[in-house]
Protein backbone atom coordinates (compact mmCIF):
# COMPACT_ATOMS: atom_id res chain seq x y z
CA UNK A 1 0.00 0.00 0.00
CA UNK A 2 1.37 3.14 -0.95
CA UNK A 3 1.26 5.88 1.69
CA UNK A 4 0.88 9.93 0.59
CA UNK A 5 2.99 12.40 1.92
CA UNK A 6 1.65 15.31 3.89
CA UNK A 7 2.71 17.90 1.23
CA UNK A 8 1.21 15.22 -1.42
CA UNK A 9 -1.98 15.45 0.42
CA UNK A 10 -2.45 19.13 0.70
CA UNK A 11 -1.69 19.14 -3.12
CA UNK A 12 -4.41 16.81 -4.04
CA UNK A 13 -6.76 18.90 -1.87
CA UNK A 14 -5.94 22.63 -2.83
CA UNK A 15 -4.71 22.71 -5.86
CA UNK A 16 -7.11 20.70 -8.25
CA UNK A 17 -9.77 23.02 -8.32
CA UNK A 18 -13.64 22.04 -7.89
CA UNK A 19 -14.85 23.62 -10.91
CA UNK A 20 -12.20 21.71 -12.95
CA UNK A 21 -13.18 18.63 -11.28
CA UNK A 22 -16.67 19.03 -11.23
CA UNK A 23 -16.40 19.28 -15.46
CA UNK A 24 -13.94 16.44 -15.27
CA UNK A 25 -16.10 14.06 -13.61
CA UNK A 26 -19.11 15.14 -16.16
CA UNK A 27 -21.37 17.06 -13.16
CA UNK A 28 -22.41 20.02 -14.38
CA UNK A 29 -22.17 23.38 -12.67
CA UNK A 30 -25.33 26.05 -13.30
CA UNK A 31 -24.75 29.80 -12.02
CA UNK A 32 -27.76 30.50 -9.24
CA UNK A 33 -27.23 34.45 -8.88
CA UNK A 34 -23.66 35.22 -8.08
CA UNK A 35 -23.31 31.36 -6.29
CA UNK A 36 -22.23 27.73 -7.99
CA UNK A 37 -23.92 25.52 -7.77
CA UNK A 38 -24.37 21.77 -8.55
CA UNK A 39 -26.11 18.39 -8.00
CA UNK A 40 -24.83 16.38 -4.44
CA UNK A 41 -23.15 13.49 -5.27
CA UNK A 42 -24.66 12.27 -1.76
CA UNK A 43 -28.50 13.01 -1.68
CA UNK A 44 -28.66 14.60 -5.64
CA UNK A 45 -30.09 17.45 -3.76
CA UNK A 46 -29.55 20.43 -5.96
CA UNK A 47 -28.50 23.11 -3.71
CA UNK A 48 -24.52 22.48 -3.41
CA UNK A 49 -22.32 25.28 -3.52
CA UNK A 50 -19.29 25.84 -4.43
CA UNK A 51 -16.57 28.16 -2.01
CA UNK A 52 -13.86 29.24 -4.66
CA UNK A 53 -11.82 31.07 -2.14
CA UNK A 54 -11.55 27.98 0.14
CA UNK A 55 -12.27 25.43 -2.93
CA UNK A 56 -14.60 23.36 -0.72
CA UNK A 57 -18.08 22.68 -1.07
CA UNK A 58 -21.13 22.51 0.85
CA UNK A 59 -24.72 20.84 0.32
CA UNK A 60 -27.34 23.04 1.81
CA UNK A 61 -29.45 19.54 1.68
CA UNK A 62 -28.08 16.96 3.14
CA UNK A 63 -25.51 19.40 5.00
CA UNK A 64 -21.74 17.44 3.42
CA UNK A 65 -18.80 19.09 2.86
CA UNK A 66 -16.88 18.36 -0.03
CA UNK A 67 -13.21 18.82 -0.75
CA UNK A 68 -11.68 16.91 -4.25
CA UNK A 69 -10.66 14.16 -2.21
CA UNK A 70 -13.82 13.63 -0.78
CA UNK A 71 -15.93 15.01 -3.64
CA UNK A 72 -14.48 12.13 -5.66
CA UNK A 73 -14.99 9.24 -3.30
CA UNK A 74 -18.70 10.25 -3.05
CA UNK A 75 -19.34 10.05 -7.01
CA UNK A 76 -17.21 7.57 -8.26
CA UNK A 77 -18.52 5.71 -5.00
CA UNK A 78 -14.56 4.95 -4.32
CA UNK A 79 -12.11 4.76 -1.22
CA UNK A 80 -10.02 7.08 0.01
CA UNK A 81 -6.36 5.41 -1.50
CA UNK A 82 -8.55 4.45 -4.68
CA UNK A 83 -9.88 8.48 -4.73
CA UNK A 84 -6.23 9.71 -4.19
CA UNK A 85 -4.60 7.33 -6.95
CA UNK A 86 -7.52 9.31 -9.11
CA UNK A 87 -6.64 12.41 -8.35
CA UNK A 88 -2.73 11.68 -8.65
CA UNK A 89 -3.36 10.14 -11.94
CA UNK A 90 -5.00 13.13 -13.69
CA UNK A 91 -3.43 15.74 -11.49
CA UNK A 92 -1.66 17.51 -14.11
CA UNK A 93 -4.86 17.95 -16.35
CA UNK A 94 -6.68 18.91 -13.36
CA UNK A 95 -4.54 21.15 -11.99
CA UNK A 96 -2.34 23.40 -14.29
CA UNK A 97 -4.03 22.88 -17.40
CA UNK A 98 -6.77 25.14 -18.69
CA UNK A 99 -10.63 24.96 -18.04
CA UNK A 100 -12.80 26.81 -21.09
CA UNK A 101 -15.92 25.96 -19.88
CA UNK A 102 -14.89 26.90 -16.07
CA UNK A 103 -12.59 29.98 -17.23
CA UNK A 104 -14.74 32.25 -19.41
CA UNK A 105 -17.97 31.45 -17.52
CA UNK A 106 -20.35 31.07 -20.39
CA UNK A 107 -21.33 27.36 -19.20
CA UNK A 108 -22.48 28.72 -15.98
CA UNK A 109 -24.88 31.48 -16.74
CA UNK A 110 -28.03 29.44 -16.40
CA UNK A 111 -30.08 29.48 -13.73
CA UNK A 112 -29.99 26.31 -11.57
CA UNK A 113 -33.57 23.71 -12.38
CA UNK A 114 -36.46 23.89 -10.11
CA UNK A 115 -35.31 21.41 -6.93
CA UNK A 116 -36.70 23.55 -4.14
CA UNK A 117 -40.00 25.52 -4.09
CA UNK A 118 -38.47 28.61 -5.78
CA UNK A 119 -35.69 26.47 -7.46
CA UNK A 120 -32.90 28.64 -5.97
CA UNK A 121 -30.74 28.68 -2.91
CA UNK A 122 -32.49 30.83 -0.34
CA UNK A 123 -31.67 34.26 1.13
CA UNK A 124 -30.36 32.35 4.21
CA UNK A 125 -28.26 29.81 2.05
CA UNK A 126 -26.47 32.98 0.02
CA UNK A 127 -26.07 34.63 3.40
CA UNK A 128 -24.04 31.29 4.61
CA UNK A 129 -21.92 31.01 1.39
CA UNK A 130 -21.21 34.57 1.84
CA UNK A 131 -20.12 34.68 5.20
CA UNK A 132 -18.08 31.29 4.53
CA UNK A 133 -16.57 32.90 2.27
CA UNK A 134 -12.96 34.84 3.20
CA UNK A 135 -12.35 38.65 2.82
CA UNK A 136 -9.64 39.66 0.39
CA UNK A 137 -7.18 40.66 3.83
CA UNK A 138 -9.41 38.15 6.30
CA UNK A 139 -7.01 35.79 8.29
CA UNK A 140 -8.50 32.09 8.57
Amino acid sequence: MRRYSSSELHELRNEISLRKLLSFLGIKIKLDGKVEVFSCPNCSGFRTAINPETNLCRCFSCARNFNSIELVMEQRKTSFLESLKFLKQHFATLAHSPCEACDDGSSLKISAPNTSSDGCLSALERQLVALATPKQNQCL
